[in-house]
């Protein structure tokens, strides 16, 4: 074995232990909270193998193969030489026609397309879901809707490239639960200016939730911004998707809704509930109001027992004072 075959056998053995030590793994998911009933994109992430599958694979064709009078090199030029013909006399005089040396060249690039989504299978608790996207070297992309009769709890990913099973990562999976119903938020800006993350920050914060992924919006939609949204349950808050709807109802009458998002708008399962305008001065309210009136008619109340009791008490002592004058006319005679 000279040298030359030496590397290539040395190379082609460095590639099948890269290729057995590569092992695609998924390592996130987003989200991993999914409501019961209603339509999901599921953003699925990897380590380097794993984004290294939706990567564009290109594979250079094999040194060029040249052929020179029958001896076969190699080359990385990318010619085709056509044989040109020439004329020779032998000893009798006979014209003779020689041919050239040939030289026969390929160069080819076999490139992969993307991977793309017909490449991948995924399903949810063994619910199928439907991959509609690869991002390049990120990530793959899949649509799910698990059907309200589904079982709450904890279900298990499945992904597969090519018909190759993909490792998931130790204690990841999806923590599918119930919902609210639905409700109706209309603010104002436009959908091109709403931003998800910073109305579900805001909803988590007054609704006192553990995660944003617990506000499922299902819509957003023109009309100022009409937002369509679900509260989700987890597998430790198992009752705010039965409180949700009476909770966001309390924040709209008291005007937390119209102070925080500047909410106009809410209806909540189909029915309209009244938003409150928080820049709206209504002045004192109507317990504040009461207790003044009661505060002053016990004030007067006192005051006027203190005056009857200071008149009792000098009248009391009127009565009780003797009459020097007439004591003194009685000695003298």
């Amino acid at each position: 074995m000279n040298i030359r075959q030496f590397s290539v056998v040395s190379m082609l053995l460095l590639a099948c232990a890269v290729a057995v030590s590569a092992t695609p793994e998924v390592t996130g998911l987003s989200p991993s909270i999914l409501p019961l009933g209603k339509q999901v994109d599921i953003t699925i992430t990897g380590n380097a193998d794993f984004q290294q599958l939706t990567r564009p694979s290109t594979t250079a064709a094999p040194a060029t193969t040249a052929t020179n009078n029958g001896t076969v090199s190699t080359s990385a030029a990318a010619t085709t030489q056509a044989p040109s013909a020439t004329t020779a006399a032998n000893n009798n005089g006979t014209a003779v026609a020689t041919t050239a040396p040939t030289t026969t060249a390929s160069n080819s690039t076999s490139r992969r397309l993307l991977s793309t989504p017909s490449e991948w299978t995924v399903s949810i608790g063994g619910i199928s879901a439907s991959v509609t996207a690869v991002n390049s070297g990120s990530s793959v992309v899949a649509q799910v809707t698990l059907p309200s009769s589904t079982t709450a709890g904890s279900k298990a990913l499945s992904i597969t490239h090519s018909g190759t099973q993909i490792a998931v990562a130790s204690a990841l999976s999806f923590d599918v639960q119930k919902t609210s119903p639905p409700m109706k938020l209309t603010m104002p800006g436009t959908v091109e200016t709403f931003v998800q993350t910073d109305f579900k920050t805001t909803m988590q914060r007054l609704l006192g939730l553990e995660s944003i992924q617990q506000v499922h919006i299902i819509s957003v939609s023109a009309g100022s911004v009409v937002v369509d949204f679900v509260i989700v349950n987890t597998a430790t808050q198992q009752t705010v998707a039965e409180t949700a709807t009476a909770s966001v109802e309390k924040l709209a009458e008291d005007g937390t809704l119209s102070k925080e998002l500047g909410a106009t708008g809410l209806e909540v399962d189909g029915k309209k509930v009244t938003v409150k305008d928080s820049s709206e001065d209504d002045g004192p309210s109507a317990g504040l109001i009461a207790g003044v009136v009661v505060g002053v008619i016990g004030g007067l109340l006192v005051m006027a027992g203190m005056i009857w009791l200071c008149n009792k008490r000098a009248l009391k002592q009127q009565h009780s004072t003797p009459d020097m004058s007439g004591g003194a006319s009685h000695a003298v005679v």
